[in-house]
């Protein structure tokens, strides 16, 4: 059986040494790298794998939220929240949330406890739940706000004897509260000097200072305006309250 070619091949056009049907001159084209899927197959992961990841990832957020400081278990309730956009803001540590909420509680007497959570989150932008700031709460709500804050207290005056300290925040004074308080000079200076000899009952917050063995917060104190070797009847500075009152 004898076998022919219909085709023709110009063997001196063809230089090249590599096989015909590498060059497609026998019409069987080159072969593209290109055009081969080199790409793995994607493997599905089964229910139990995707569960085992969140797990992973739940785990590392857990570890992350308890590496800020110590909250323990809150914290890393905080911190699940704050990432999932239920609250936003930082996550602190239980000590910063302690100082947070007392501070927030010292600057605004009036607020209960979803005022305190709400100002640390609007005004702050700390991630504290409720649960967890209710831990920390100190002074109970005084729904009139301060009258006054404390500012210098004089040695061996009769607010240094009454036990009045710098910063002490005061809610009431002599049956004085927030409700119909104007200021300083109009509320309590009359009141004061109209008072002179006379024990007056003062309500004030006072924040844990440095020394932690220090008292703080309600204290029920008595101060009794008297002429002494020094200025004026009580001996110490009241200043307007930095923040607003509810009246």
């Amino acid at each position: 059986i004898i076998m022919t070619w219909s085709g023709t091949v110009n063997l001196q056009q063809h230089s090249s040494k590599r096989p015909l049907w590498e060059t497609g001159e026998m019409g069987f084209g080159k072969a593209s790298v290109s055009s081969v899927n080199t790409k793995p197959k994607r493997v599905r992961k089964s229910a139990l794998e995707k569960e085992a990841d969140k797990l992973e990832r739940d785990a590392a957020e857990r570890a992350k939220a308890l590496a800020l400081g110590g909250g323990g278990a809150d914290a890393a309730q905080d911190h699940g929240a704050a990432k999932k956009g239920a609250t936003a803001g930082v996550v602190l540590s239980d000590a910063e949330v302690a100082e947070a909420v007392i501070r927030a509680q010292w600057e605004h007497p009036e607020y209960g406890l979803k005022r305190v959570v709400k100002h640390l989150r609007e005004i702050r932008s700390l991630a504290v739940s409720e649960s967890r700031a209710k831990k920390h709460l100190v002074f109970p709500c005084h729904a009139h706000g301060a009258v006054c804050v404390v500012g210098e207290v004089h040695a061996k005056s009769p607010a240094a004897t009454a036990g009045l300290q710098p910063g002490d925040v005061v809610v009431e004074l002599g049956g004085q509260t927030g409700q119909g308080y104007v200021s300083v000079t109009d509320t309590l200076v009359p009141l004061i000097a109209g008072s002179v000899g006379t024990a007056l009952p003062a309500t004030v917050l006072r924040r844990p200072g440095a020394d932690r063995d220090q008292v703080h917060g309600e204290l029920k104190l008595h101060l009794t305006p008297s002429k002494w070797s020094g200025p004026g009847v009580l001996g110490c500075v009241l200043h307007e309250p930095p923040f607003p009152s509810a009246g």
